[in-house]
């Protein structure tokens, strides 16, 4: 087992050089949405029903760069990739872990793109609906799903051996391709396709508005 593991190690061990432009890509991730976090925390107008989902987002992917860190170094390093290597729940929480704070980006993004589309297309029932409760109650939702996703893996749905701690080698076939392929694959064409419908209807009231300007200026000239 020993040796297969080894074996494992050295088929999956990725170029050290790698490290630095990742942890670079983490650190930028980290700063750029702490910023984000910090001017809606510190400006009571900016917070605003609908801005409380998009740091939401920001939390998520400030979290998610602090973990990219960590993920670097059990992949990019030799001895971090040992470390896991015999450490079957330890690799597991720590994918886990990832895909939490990685796939609650994804489903904010939806939930961002729903909003936007709601606020443009209904703005007088946005204004009514769209409270900070309801911004909160999406939040949990979004929350309580992704964290009942992350844990399958913890329940059973392994197919952990003693070697390299990545995705391929821990899940079994159907979590992966469902988990780290095809959820990621529609929600990043959901929030696609919801951004263009709102652009479409943007486009549509922008030329509706522009026509009735020119139609007073020839009658009012």
């Amino acid at each position: 087992d020993k040796k297969a593991a080894k074996g494992q190690l050295s088929a999956y061990r990725w170029h050290p050089w790698l490290l630095g432009p990742n942890i670079l890509f983490s650190i930028s991730s980290i700063v750029g949405n702490l910023m984000t976090v910090l001017a809606f925390l510190g400006h009571k107008t900016n917070q605003r029903p609908g801005n409380f989902v998009i740091c939401n987002l920001a939390v998520s992917d400030f979290v998610s760069g602090l973990i990219s860190v960590y993920f670097s170094y059990n992949s990019f390093t030799v001895i971090g990739m040992e470390s896991l290597s015999h450490n079957k729940y330890g690799c597991l929480i720590a994918l886990a872990t990832v895909y939490l704070f990685v796939h609650s980006s994804l489903f904010t993004r939806i939930a961002i793109s729903c909003e936007r589309l709601f606020a443009v297309s209904q703005p007088l029932l946005h204004l009514k609906y769209m409270t900070k409760t309801v911004s909160k109650a999406t939040i949990c939702c979004l929350w309580t799903l992704t964290l009942i996703l992350s844990c399958l893996p913890l329940a059973g749905l392994n197919a952990w051996k003693p070697g390299a701690c990545l995705a391929v080698t821990v899940m079994n076939k159907q979590v992966l391709n469902f988990m780290y392929l095809a959820q990621p694959a529609v929600c990043l064409f959901i929030v696609a396709v919801l951004n263009l419908i709102t652009i479409i209807i943007l486009s549509r009231k922008s030329s509706n508005e522009n026509t009735c300007i020119h139609i007073c200026t020839c009658i009012w000239p």
